[in-house]
């Protein structure tokens, strides 16, 4: 196992680095083997929303993320790093002067420069992203000089990215076709987007950009202008601007930094909900190759209500701007037909929120009306052997809805996620206990994707002292096992919400991702993950025609329940309890189904 590496991200609270956090983490930079201990830095009063990212990182029981620390302190953030990623900066606010800009960054940057000076290592790397980046990056060099200035540098590697994207969507290629165009200078509106240099694979070979595109003065006006304009389009139809994109060029460009510069038949993925804040944070995931594996082309079809169509229409645009090797389409649509037509894999992210005073039977008939209609939507267009994750809350009924709508397709092919409670489960082991999350295996989620749902520790293990013993042994401490475990698995999503103000997505995300993934390529041996499956002919006294999370091993894409767990007379009731809130949301649900 190679050394622990300290890796900052300032401006941790805020949305760039929310994007880029999980990459780094799990090992898109530094590579899958290498332990990280990440630092995120941000100014106090935004300690409490960093308090719920670190939640998350923790969440995502990450087995090479040694250390999570938040701090406003630049002495404890700089303290023997090895690559600090400066995203933190001071915004241009309405009314400002660029020298107002200028001088408030000065400011930041030169107090980091000299921080790196003085605690950083010497051989720290560090990439500047918060704007003017070009300028920050000067005054970090010359604040911290006994750091080598060639160990700076500032991303233009979104830009870099941009201009490949559009090459290649004036071509017609995947963005792995075009190589060697250049970004020349500030990254502003400056900026110079050189194709004169870049070569486009057609034909079977590498010929050049104007050679290729045939069209001069659209490589020498709009794909300049476009590419000089894109981070303000995706902020008018996005309403915030780039994270996902910004986030990819980071990680390329860091990741060049550190390993140096260097198909089966494509599939066809949609996510419903696809403006929102979870497909936001996993449409990356899933069109990078983290799911479905790196050299697998994808399709990418994003499905969400019409008055979100403008929203979307900027996700797309940081899709192409990512420019991802292997995600050969991205298609934004409002229209059911478009979306399911012979879909390989459907994950319904998109569900009707509990707005405040709605009473759950009416939250109960809002979406049962969504899945009914996507439900029948699958039935009629999708591939028979489609499988389809559900998300959106409430995630088992609104499965079972979706089952019962889509009489074509095997019920065998649908499941609905508790895997994110599953990996709070793991995380909150590991935090116990002081381990990896890879050392705790085999945990349970029973039931519900509710307060009522049984995160079940007494078949788990945990790796101590060279073997793998039983939680329960391992921990040493039945009540808390029984008790705060559980109360903390159950609430954690509200208390991420409490600290970050918003839901969770990192983390939800990256448990769609773990379940995705496991479906596609199976579980690995002794192994067995938690998900919501159809209840008929388990052994554990659940009664049929439920959507209930069970622990299940998976193989060659078919899911297979664990059976023959001993059950005993506390996770009996709390197993029956959870059952009972499954079987009232059904009998709501199937009322306004029969009249729908």
């Amino acid at each position: 196992m190679p050394d622990t590496i300290k890796v900052l991200v300032t401006g941790a609270a805020g949305q760039i680095a929310y994007s880029l956090l999980y990459s780094v983490a799990k090992g898109d930079v530094f590579g899958t083997d290498q332990p990280i201990s990440l630092c995120l830095l941000d100014i106090a009063p935004m300690m409490g929303v960093l308090g719920g990212v670190v939640m998350e990182l923790q969440d995502c029981a990450l087995p090479h993320l040694k250390e999570v620390v938040a701090t406003d302190k630049e002495d404890v953030a700089f303290k023997d790093v090895d690559v600090a990623i400066l995203v933190g900066s001071m915004p241009r606010r309405e009314g400002m002067e660029r020298k107002d800009l200028l001088k408030a960054n000065v400011k930041i940057f030169k107090s980091q420069g000299a921080a790196l000076d003085k605690y950083a290592k010497k051989t720290a790397k560090v990439i500047v992203v918060g704007n003017p980046a070009n300028t920050n990056c000067l005054t970090a060099v010359k604040s911290a000089p006994s750091i080598p200035k060639e160990n700076f540098s500032c991303l233009t590697r979104l830009d870099h990215n941009r201009a490949i994207a559009q090459i290649a969507l004036k071509m017609n290629v995947a963005p792995s076709d075009v190589k060697n165009v250049i970004i020349w200078g500030n990254h502003s509106s400056t900026q110079y987007p050189d194709a004169s240099h870049a070569t486009v694979h057609v034909g079977g070979k590498d010929v050049s950009a104007f050679e290729a595109v045939k069209d001069d003065s659209w490589l020498k006006g709009d794909f300049l202008k476009t590419v000089q304009q894109r981070g303000a389009a995706v902020i008018q139809a996005r309403k915030l601007s780039s994270a996902m994109s910004a986030a990819k060029a980071i990680c390329d460009h860091v990741r060049d930094i550190w390993f140096g510069t260097p198909e089966p038949d494509t599939i066809k993925v949609l996510v419903t909900g696809a403006a929102g804040q979870i497909a936001y944070s996993l449409l990356y995931s899933v069109a990078k190759g983290d799911v479905f594996g790196t050299d697998q082309p994808i399709s990418l079809c994003l499905l969400d209500i019409a008055p979100m169509m403008g929203v979307l229409g900027g996700v797309v645009m940081e899709l192409q701007d990512c420019a991802l090797p292997h995600l050969k389409e991205v298609v934004a649509t409002d229209k059911e037909d478009v979306a399911f037509k012979d879909v390989d894999v459907a994950i319904l992210v998109g569900s009707m929120p509990r707005r405040e005073g709605m009473e759950r039977k009416d939250l109960l008939k809002a979406n049962v009306k969504i899945f009914k209609s996507q439900g029948a939507a699958l039935d009629k267009y999708a591939k028979k052997t489609a499988k389809v994750i559900v998300v959106g809350n409430p995630a088992n009924t609104n499965c079972l809805t979706a089952v019962k709508s889509a009489p074509s397709i095997p019920k065998e092919n649908f499941s609905c996620l508790t895997r994110l409670d599953h990996n709070r489960a793991i995380a909150q082991i590991a935090l116990k206990m002081n381990v990896a999350p890879s050392d705790v295996k085999n945990v349970i989620i029973w039931g519900n994707h509710s307060s009522t749902q049984y995160p079940d520790a007494s078949h788990a293990t945990v790796h101590v002292g060279g073997k793998d013993v039983s939680a329960f042994e391992a921990v040493k401490d039945d009540s808390w096992l029984k008790g705060d475990f559980l109360k903390t698995v159950q609430q954690r999503g509200a208390a991420v919400i409490q600290a970050r103000k918003l839901s969770s997505a990192m983390s939800a995300a990256k448990a769609i991702c773990d379940h995705v993934r496991d479906i596609w390529f199976g579980t690995p041996e002794g192994q067995f993950v938690s998900m919501g499956v159809i209840s008929d002919g388990n052994g554990y006294g659940v009664a049929n025609d439920l959507l209930y999370s069970f622990p299940v091993t998976i193989k060659d894409k078919t899911w297979k329940i664990v059976e023959g767990l001993k059950i005993d007379d506390f996770s009996r009731e709390k197993m029956d309890l959870t059952a009972k809130e499954l079987l009232e949301e059904k009998e709501t649900a199937f009322e306004f189904l029969s009249s729908a």
